[in-house]
């Protein structure tokens, strides 16, 4: 099946409308201790940690239940958190850290290698968490699935936090988080806030994922489903 940056995002669009207050509750449960670390003011690395720890749960919930919800399958929050119990959560942990120190360096290096990255890996996180791989399998799995289709996959990537990035811009200058970004109030609106975003990009590559599988290899969104039951 041949699709183009404006059907991923379209699909995407498609399961946050049915899905998103479902994710957003277990994004905002699943980050809540780094809005405790926040206003505990406990060390940088602490709060690393716990930030880095809750963007890999949310992960494998808000992973599981996109692709659930491309087959129509509904899925409330109790059932996304049912989704840890037994799952990849230390490996995906030490994946996510070498993507992000690796696109982070790229992007250092004039921005380009980070694209090619970004772009490279694009589906690591639902490769293992479907498939439920390592991590040097689940990067050359990506990398595979991509190939022929990297501006493709760059293009909904790019638009996706373009589009999601503007609307948090948004409501950052619409609640004056800017003047008080030291106050609760604001930490916790920036929780908040963060979440959401965090709620959106997460499905992309989930879409995507489905997406490349279907043209390459000819798996139907419902068999992925069907594996993470």
């Amino acid at each position: 099946m041949d699709w183009t940056v404006a059907s991923a995002l379209g699909a995407t669009l498609a399961v946050l409308r049915r899905r998103f207050l479902a994710f957003f509750v277990v994004a905002l449960l699943l980050t809540l201790p780094c809005l405790v670390v926040d206003m505990i003011g406990i060390n940088p690395l602490a709060d690393f940690l716990f930030t880095a720890i809750s963007d890999v749960l949310v992960a494998i919930c808000l992973t599981a239940g996109t692709i659930r919800a491309m087959v129509g399958k509904k899925t409330d929050f109790i059932e996304l958190l049912w989704k840890l119990y037994n799952s990849c959560g230390t490996r995906l942990f030490f994946l996510t850290l070498l993507q992000t120190f690796a696109i982070a360096l790229g992007f250092v290096l004039l921005a380009v290698p980070g694209l090619y990255l970004l772009a490279l890996w694009a589906v690591a996180t639902p490769v293992m968490i479907v498939e439920r791989t390592t991590i040097g399998e689940a990067l050359s799995r990506s990398v595979k699935l991509t190939e022929g289709r990297r501006w493709s996959v760059l293009g909904t990537l790019v638009a996706g936090g373009l589009i999601t990035g503007l609307l948090a811009l948004g409501l950052v200058l619409a609640f004056d988080l800017h003047h008080q970004p030291d106050s609760n109030a604001a930490k916790v609106l920036r929780w908040t806030i963060s979440a959401a975003i965090m709620t959106v990009l997460i499905c992309v590559p989930a879409v995507l994922y489905v997406l490349l599988r279907q043209e390459k290899e000819g798996v139907t969104a419902q068999q992925m489903a069907d594996a993470l039951d």
